[in-house]
């Protein structure tokens, strides 16, 4: 199997797993105007109409920490023992411009494990960086080496636990829209690279949150920094949420 083999959208879903994590941690699909996104996303993707809303777009951010990791190889799981955390910013709804059909776009991530900044910069195009990852209570930091903050947020427990089993209400409904589609990367020399995350939301905690997020300008090049309280699809407290992560694969032209 060649793991950049030529794909398309369809053939994402049903591609084979690489890799298997639980996450600890929250996620929120908040939103941005529109023009800010349009700014940084590459000349050949544009944001979905549908999805918009007074001008606005979702935003999808996913901070935690990582256990239980394993890599499948030949019929065989394999246990890394490495726990570690990460910070994305996802944008969803998104289309290649010669294409129908939705994406989510992966426009920064942050690790605290060189290897996963290695391999997601390599093989998916996830726009991965090295970072300090820390929790303080309610507040979450994300540091580059150097001490400069790239991103922080607040997310405190508003509710109780949330039905994950059918419709969990529209905010749920809303980010488990948005997590359904296959991801989209950017190699370094422009190569998009499709994947898809196999969330098991059914399967975790998950806790009603209420906060915001806010990410400074070094984190992306282009985005003068941003704010997100605006509630779009919700935040969540997630704890024991299982992924699985498909090979990457070249999309086709």
């Amino acid at each position: 199997m060649n793991p950049l083999a030529d794909t398309n959208h369809r053939a994402l879903f049903s591609a084979p797993i690489m890799g298997t994590a639980r996450l600890d941690g929250w996620i929120a699909c908040l939103t941005s105007p529109r023009s800010d996104l349009e700014a940084v996303l590459p000349g050949d993707l544009r944001l979905a109409g549908a999805a918009t809303v007074a001008g606005c777009h979702p935003v999808v951010f996913i901070c935690g920490t990582l256990t239980d990791t394993t890599i499948l190889f030949g019929g065989l799981t394999i246990p890394t023992g490495v726990d570690y955390r990460e910070f994305a910013v996802l944008i969803p709804f998104v289309h290649r411009s010669d294409e129908p059909d939705a994406y989510a776009f992966v426009l920064q991530m942050c690790s605290s494990a060189p290897t996963a900044v290695d391999v997601g910069n390599a093989y998916y195009g996830f726009a991965k960086r090295l970072a300090s990852i820390e929790r303080w209570d309610s507040m979450w930091l994300v540091t580059a080496p150097d001490g400069t903050l790239l991103a922080h947020a607040l997310v405190e427990t508003s509710d109780g636990p949330v039905t994950t089993r059918g419709s969990g209400g529209a905010g749920l409904d809303a980010l488990r829209s948005a997590l359904s589609l296959p991801l989209l990367g950017r190699k370094p020399g422009g190569t998009l690279v499709g994947s898809r995350f196999d969330w098991r939301l059914d399967e975790a905690s998950v806790r009603r949150a209420g906060g915001w997020v806010s990410l400074a300008a070094p984190l992306v090049p282009g985005w003068q920094g941003l704010e997100c309280g605006d509630v779009a699809g919700g935040m969540f407290l997630v704890r024991n949420l299982g992924w699985r992560l498909s090979w990457p694969s070249a999309l086709r032209h």
